[in-house]
């Protein structure tokens, strides 16, 4: 944990109407974090895809659900409870992905009980060693994608039956389900579909309409990522410039469709052995004393 982490955790929660809460996770990997810095350069791909995908992660989608009281999962790396309601509620349950239960749980309890909320602690900072190893992130995303699809068995019906009490449905089976899950698993097919099966200039013209539409957003994503770390104290300094260009080009090219890969093993593995944990190997490196 960052030396101020647990201060400003604090001072949140004194506000009573916070039920949980979860801070921003860095990633060890790049060398400077603990500096506010963030060095791309010193590191393999695989990291700074990761350290850019955790910096949108946080930056943008945690701190726009937490404005909408939408947060579905509050991070296991770092998450916060009221410890008398958790008690109160019965706990955690035995699952793969309790981080995502539990803030479901908690959810439902907000939605039932005005005012109370869950929120993105922005300068809370934890840090946390990503996988370094392409095994090691199969098995990392793996092991989350089984959870989201435990989480929504489970809670499917009480989300759909409260769809227009609150934020957090609409973003759940919206945003997450639609948009996140199925509209990718379905670009990964059809992009599929159209370069071997059924190729030709019609194909073409969508594949790259498709590439374009995908530049922009990514390039607009992570590029605002950057900017609202910047705007946290973090800094980065102009010789990563490089890094980050490259970055962004393997992040539309070829980590997004590991990432919908990694979706439906995820989900085909749910239903062959949903409670095996695919643990991530750590390096043991000593980053920071």
């Amino acid at each position: 944990l960052d030396k101020d982490a647990l201060l400003i955790v604090n001072e949140v929660f004194q506000e009573k109407d916070i039920i949980a809460g979860g801070g921003t996770i860095n990633i060890l990997q790049s060398q400077e974090y603990t500096n506010g810095k963030i060095q791309l350069k010193k590191v393999k791909m695989l990291i700074k895809l990761q350290i850019m995908d955790y910096l949108k992660g946080f930056m943008i989608l945690k701190a726009s659900l937490s404005r909408f009281n939408g947060l579905s999962v509050v991070s296991g790396a770092f998450g916060i409870f009221r410890k008398s309601l958790l008690q109160e509620l019965g706990g955690y349950r035995v699952t793969i992905g309790e981080d995502m239960d539990i803030t479901l749980k908690l959810q439902l309890y907000a939605m039932e009980n005005k005012g109370k909320r869950i929120v993105y602690i922005p300068n809370a900072i934890a840090y946390t060693e990503c996988p370094s190893t392409w095994k090691d992130l199969f098995s990392q995303r793996i092991r989350w994608h089984k959870a989201y699809v435990d989480c929504f068995f489970v809670y499917f019906r009480s989300l759909f039956k409260r769809f227009f009490k609150g934020t957090l449905p609409f973003f759940f089976f919206i945003d997450t389900t639609l948009i996140g899950v199925v509209f990718t698993i379905f670009s990964l097919f059809y992009l599929f579909y159209l370069t071997i099966v059924e190729y030709s200039a019609h194909s073409l013209f969508i594949i790259a309409i498709y590439f374009v539409c995908i530049s922009i957003i990514s390039i607009t994503s992570n590029l605002l990522a950057l900017h609202l770390y910047k705007k946290l104290g973090g800094s980065l300094k102009e010789k990563n410039a490089l890094s980050v260009f490259t970055t962004i080009i393997a992040d539309i090219f070829i980590f997004r469709f590991f990432i919908a890969l990694f979706m439906i093993l995820g989900t085909i593995f749910y239903f062959v052995n949903r409670n095996k944990w695919n643990a991530v190997s750590r390096t043991g490196e000593v980053y920071h004393s």
